[in-house]
């Protein structure tokens, strides 16, 4: 066996690209994806890597896929990380699936880890299409409320300004292989879940096209 010589860096690296082509951005099975080579490296060297916009629009094109299914969507032939949506789903609509005991899930367990493997509730089109629409789980805001006016400029903290561009309709761009998947982005279709009820905020609230 010749010995590569591997770094303990430079295996992490690889076990990370390994990881993000399996796990966050699976595209095709048994495909290596070159793209993930700089986000692992980044990831190696301590750097911060943000995938949720990479990851939605790869949720958004398998659940259109998946819909357009001239069948019907279970027959639907795409691979995209549906573990994210089970975990949401699970999350947020706690009817839908079984709960799994506090025993098996520790307090530093993450989440998605939480709702590994667990089995959905089979629920009929209309009763499902009743839990998306039941007020339980929406959080309105008062129907009436005064609109104050804030300055916001660049000195906000990290977070906050994360926070403020999720919630701003945009376009996510994601690049599988060959292929280039533009999906929009209208945050607005789930923000009663966290108490807000207008599509977007205030056109007061704009940043220049370098820092989107």
């Amino acid at each position: 066996m010749v010995d590569l010589n591997i770094t303990a860096e430079g295996e992490l690296a690889a076990f990370l690209a390994f990881w993000l082509g399996r796990f966050i951005l699976p595209h095709d099975k048994e495909v290596i994806r070159p793209e993930t080579f700089v986000m692992a490296t980044l990831m190696t060297s301590g750097h911060r890597v943000s995938f949720a916009p990479t990851v939605l629009s790869y949720i958004y094109h398998g659940l259109g896929d998946a819909a357009s299914n001239p069948d019907y969507p279970g027959k639907a032939n795409t691979i995209f990380p549906v573990h994210y949506v089970i975990g949401w789903l699970a999350e947020l609509f706690p009817c839908l699936y079984r709960c799994r005991l506090d025993s098996d899930c520790p307090d530093d367990f993450s989440t998605l880890v939480c709702y590994a493997g667990l089995l959905g509730i089979t629920l009929s089109l209309s009763q499902a299409r009743h839990i998306f629409r039941d007020g339980r789980y929406l959080s309105l805001r008062d129907s009436s409320y005064r609109e104050d006016s804030h300055v916001i400029d660049m000195g906000l903290p990290e977070e906050d300004s994360k926070f403020l561009l999720c919630i701003r309709s945009a376009i996510f761009p994601v690049r599988a292989r060959a292929e280039l998947i533009l999906k929009p982005y209208y945050p607005n279709r789930f923000v009663h879940q966290f108490g807000f009820d207008q599509g977007v905020p205030s056109n007061r609230l704009c940043f220049i096209r370098a820092l989107r």
